[in-house]
């Protein structure tokens, strides 16, 4: 998502038209039916089960998440491009005679690591409660907090209710640590809050 955005943002013209298209397109499939969809295409193939693993494990599952989650990324990658390509000091890199992916790797994406921490710790919330919801579902590894809860509904109907509320405290508390710690590192690359403090 960085690299697409990255480029986009960076180049403009009719390769931003097309890396955004095809952002759009991966954008216009509901999330949950586009994983499926992929999960069984993918899980048929021999040769790519043998490299990423069955439908059923967790590599299996983070590459399926990667396949799809790159695109919010990459909007806000570009849109941050956009805007800093036209500041003061792009410019006088450019006078300086570095190159364009210097440019962007060593000047712009530095300044613009506060959004992209902050998409990256929303990112891994989604890809949490997304791979959640596929296990709770019978989609998921086996080792997945939605699969405890998809088993546990048998357990709820005959009075055991903490096994469904454990599972679902614990991915409540999962999601709101990471969120806490992506606040926590937009702050600290922040330049405008960290430069106030004393």
């Amino acid at each position: 998502g960085i690299l697409i955005g990255a480029v986009a943002g960076w180049r403009g013209g009719w390769i931003d038209d097309v890396l955004m298209r095809v952002t759009d397109v991966f954008l216009a499939f509901p999330f949950l039916v586009a994983l499926l969809v992929i999960r069984q295409f993918l899980g048929e193939v021999s040769w790519i089960v043998a490299i990423i693993g069955k439908p059923d494990s967790v590599r299996f599952t983070v590459v399926l998440l990667s396949i799809l989650g790159w695109t919010i990324v990459a909007r806000i990658v570009r849109g941050q491009v956009l805007a800093l390509r036209e500041r003061e000091f792009v410019e006088a890199a450019k006078a300086l005679g570095a190159t364009g992916p210097r440019i962007v790797i060593r000047h712009v994406l530095p300044n613009a690591i506060g959004p992209i921490l902050v998409a990256l710790t929303l990112g891994v919330v989604g890809a949490i409660i997304t791979e959640s919801t596929l296990g709770f579902f019978g989609y998921g590894p086996d080792n997945s907090l939605g699969k405890l809860v998809g088993n546990s509904k048998l357990g709820v109907q005959t009075g055991y209710w903490w096994l469904v509320v454990f599972p679902c405290l614990a991915l409540v508390i999962l999601a709101l640590c990471i969120n806490y710690i992506g606040e926590g590192l937009r702050d600290a690359t922040d330049p405008k809050v960290s430069g106030g403090r004393t």
